[in-house]
């Protein structure tokens, strides 16, 4: 045997005059109604001129000796012709692709519009040879360049976010030949680079930055739709900026945290004031504040002058945390983190959430 092989026909319905309708080797098409139907392999394996003075029974006698017939076990059986997949010239592929699932919890990292990485490794193995370079200009989690690396290309990722090379160094850490990440990046990485980049009317280009950075440092959080397009001139953005999907252990019931980052560089009660209202707008458990600079006493306790329980612990109706904070981590201790799930098994319309915690 020469590798996989499908089964295909070497009869057709229907009887015919000539060698086609006589018997070969004991079987007789004709008796059932058929005739011999050869492949046109025939012509490549003996030549046209030659193929063209053979009987029908000559022509099965070449594909028997070349190994491309099959024979059933049972005596008497209809012998079928037997389709090398290596020789097979396939099917032309189309832009449908249905046989790759879609990402999910276990491939998740969190972003809205991650692919699967079996879908980028077709592309690139398809338009690429290894050693090739590719670019991923919009690399957001890296699922590019995971597939170029698996599949021995070089590669160069970019993205409006650090915390994009951070979600990528994390991905590929574990991966066998992958070397310390080359990040060439002019982001801001604490506070005060913020501040230095942030005028004095938060231009929307630098604060669409900084707010899709915050809210992309919480690996499981979504970014809403349009809300980094937003400017203060556009007005308002209605308290959401971004969501951490929550789903209780036991009832497996499904609410939210919204998330807000505010584009002061002085923040106030005001703004506390503000998520607590989406919070009760959109029903969500509770709201986290992101600010560019720590919080005063007073916002603090405004915060937290309602308790909301989850799973047996407390948590302020607006939790509050600075970039850096975020960026620490602390918005594992901040929120009910441990029972965030992905975006694509718990998302919802930002403000058109479920109905009020029950607890």
């Amino acid at each position: 045997e020469r590798g996989l092989f499908q089964l295909a026909d070497l009869t057709a319905a229907e009887t015919r005059e000539g060698d086609s309708g006589k018997p070969w080797r004991g079987i007789n098409p004709t008796a059932k109604n058929r005739h011999w139907a050869m492949p046109k392999l025939v012509v490549e394996l003996a030549g046209e001129k030659k193929a063209a003075a053979m009987t029908t029974q000559e022509k099965l006698d070449l594909l028997d000796e070349k190994g491309y017939i099959w024979w059933p076990q049972k005596r008497r059986g209809v012998p079928r012709f037997k389709r090398y997949m290596d020789e097979a010239g396939g099917v032309e592929a189309t832009d449908f692709i249905a046989d790759i699932p879609p990402v999910d919890r276990h491939e998740s990292m969190g972003y809205k519009t991650q692919k699967p990485v079996a879908l980028l490794r077709r592309f690139i193995e398809a338009s690429s040879n290894p050693g090739d370079l590719v670019l991923d200009p919009f690399c957001g989690c890296g699922t590019t360049i995971e597939a170029a690396h698996d599949l021995g290309r070089r590669f160069v990722g970019v993205d409006v976010a650090r915390s994009a090379a951070q979600v990528i160094t994390r991905r590929m850490s574990e991966k066998p030949g992958f070397g310390k990440l080359r990040v060439g990046d002019k982001t801001p990485t604490n506070i005060r680079g913020w501040g230095r980049i942030l005028p004095d009317d938060y231009d929307a280009p630098a604060w669409a930055r900084f707010q899709y950075e915050a809210i992309a440092l919480i690996p499981k959080a979504e970014q809403i739709e349009g809300a980094i397009q937003r400017t203060a001139r556009q007005g308002a953005d209605g308290g959401v900026d971004g969501l951490v999907h929550l789903e209780r252990p036991k009832t497996r019931a499904r609410s939210s945290v919204i998330i807000q980052v505010k584009r002061k560089k002085t923040p106030s009660v005001a703004d506390v004031n503000d998520t607590l209202a989406a919070v009760d707008n959109t029903g969500a458990f509770m709201g986290l504040l992101i600010t560019l600079k720590p919080p005063t006493k007073e916002m603090e306790r405004r915060g937290a002058s309602e308790m909301r329980q989850f799973n047996g612990k407390f948590y302020p109706k607006v939790a509050i945390l600075t970039y850096d904070e975020v960026k620490a981590g602390k918005y594992r201790d901040a929120i009910p983190y441990e029972h965030a799930v992905d975006p694509e098994g718990g998302r919802q319309t930002a403000l058109n959430l479920s109905g009020r915690d029950g607890e």
